[in-house]
């Protein structure tokens, strides 16, 4: 088999299928490709920087709560994309958004708290939103693949 040649087997079983789309795949091969995950994972950085500029955080027990929450979007992000399986890649897409979503009520509570700056969490709440619509992006992808839409 030379360099553009098919293997036997994918001729008889996609014979329209070009050598050129053997090397490109739809699934990046890595999950630091994926914006959602890079975008996650400023958000958790972020997320880290706010509770290291605001000891009050320490005494509400907020902190370590804030940072977990940042620091499971991408990391939930990242596990899906380990996952072989669509509808595990769904479940941890799903737990990515679920924490997400913690993260948002946490910053909404110490900003209306007076605990942090406004400003502060304001600046991130954009940055949480945009996370979130490339996460749904990927859920619906593979739900689309699963030909199932719920």
């Amino acid at each position: 088999m030379n360099g553009d040649s098919q293997p036997q087997f994918v001729t008889q079983i996609a014979p329209d299928l070009r050598p050129s789309d053997l090397r490109s795949s739809p699934v990046p091969s890595s999950f630091r490709e994926l914006k959602a995950w890079q975008r996650g994972h400023e958000v958790a950085l972020e997320a880290h920087r706010i509770t290291q500029r605001y000891s009050a955080l320490e005494r509400y027990n907020l902190a370590a709560q804030i940072r977990r929450s940042a620091t499971s979007i991408p990391a939930n992000i990242a596990e899906a994309t380990g996952r072989f399986g669509l509808h595990g890649q769904i479940r941890f897409l799903h737990v990515a958004r679920g924490s997400a979503r913690e993260l948002e009520a946490h910053l909404l509570l110490v900003r209306d708290l007076g605990v942090v700056l406004p400003g502060d969490v304001d600046k991130l709440l954009p940055m949480l939103e945009e996370t979130l619509r490339l996460v749904a992006g990927l859920i619906t992808r593979r739900r689309k693949m699963l030909g199932t839409q719920r």
